[in-house]
């Protein structure tokens, strides 16, 4: 079985084999642990005091591709918070159902799913570019 954390399908591979996250060779953008991510803005006043939740958040919101610098879109992530690991994604995790974002038969389309809770994925907390710094006190 797939999870949203998996990478996403490599070139010659089935769009089904893979799941939403970016796929970095390097693990320097994603998956990458929160001690990487706090290392990386040590230096970053903004970021300095943020808890790991927010941090992972802001370095979803700071990661564009090379080939699209001028692109407005935030990358969604996911925060582990029993492994302390920070995915990007590539897509929202939202209901995609319908003939323009999903089929059930077609193998180069997603397949259809609607978000739910499940007892596998209790410790990962979905964020977004609408994540608010001070999102515990509220």
């Amino acid at each position: 079985n797939k999870l949203f954390t998996d990478p996403v399908a490599s070139t010659g591979e089935s769009i089904r084999s893979g799941g939403l996250a970016v796929n970095d060779s390097t693990q320097q953008m994603s998956p990458v642990s929160i001690n990487t991510i706090k290392q990386v803005f040590k230096d970053y006043a903004p970021y300095r005091n943020l808890d790991d939740i927010t941090l992972c958040s802001k370095h979803a919101n700071n990661f564009k591709f090379a080939t699209d610098e001028s692109s407005a879109y935030r990358h969604p992530a996911v925060y582990d918070m029993t492994k302390q690991i920070c995915y990007l994604l590539y897509v929202p995790i939202q209901e995609n159902v319908g003939p323009r974002y999903c089929s059930d038969t077609d193998t180069n389309f997603l397949y259809c799913f609607k978000p739910s809770k499940a007892e596998r994925s209790r410790n990962l907390v979905y964020l977004t570019k609408n994540t608010l710094d001070d999102w515990a006190q509220k």
